[in-house]
């Protein structure tokens, strides 16, 4: 499957800096603020990509993201409007005999390999892999403290994948999400 990329932007608002947060309850019913499907106006089911965010409380952002993948599906917020100088998050399948599928906290410096950001930021409420999809909800903070987050109140161009690859998972501190080979404006 080939990475695709979205060319916008996208604004969240709110900022409290809380560095020792703990977890806010998990995203209720309300509804999402702001969706990306792939394609367009697609039920989330049936989407290639499903991304939803909305902010929970002053301190954080709620994001569910949802595709037809086998490694991985992923939002990036990048200052550049490139995959460089990008903020990624991630559901990654780590086993797919099992299903398990952990949430990634990442970082792109340069056109490379997503690498793990050494903090991880995230909340995760869920994360599944069934019949060829990956889901998950975590929340983050909109204002983490980390050198390796973007702050969550700014305008950012919206990087997105879903991609067949599987993580190179390595060692408890180290996961790298798999380049894609291609992408699709």
């Amino acid at each position: 499957r080939a990475m695709r990329t979205l060319f916008g932007v996208i604004w969240i608002l709110g900022t409290v800096h809380c560095a020792n947060a703990a977890c806010p309850q998990a995203p209720g019913t309300d509804p999402f603020t702001f969706t990306v499907t792939v394609p367009d106006n697609c039920q989330k089911t049936n989407c290639d990509y499903y991304l939803a965010v909305k902010p929970n409380g002053n301190d954080f952002i709620d994001f569910y993201i949802e595709g037809a993948a086998a490694g991985y599906v992923a939002v990036g917020l990048s200052s550049s409007g490139g995959k460089d100088d990008s903020d990624v998050l991630a559901c990654a399948v780590v086993d797919p005999q099992t299903a398990g599928v952990i949430v990634v906290d990442a970082y792109n410096a340069e056109y490379q390999t997503n690498d793990r950001d050494v903090i991880q930021n995230l909340c995760l409420y869920s994360a599944n892999f069934s019949n060829g999809r990956i889901s998950c909800s975590f929340s983050r903070l909109v204002d983490t403290g980390d050198a390796q987050d973007k702050t969550l109140n700014g305008s950012y161009t919206l990087l997105y994948a879903a991609v067949d690859d599987l993580p190179d998972v390595g060692t408890a501190n180290t996961l790298a999400l798999a380049y894609h080979s291609s992408q699709t404006p």
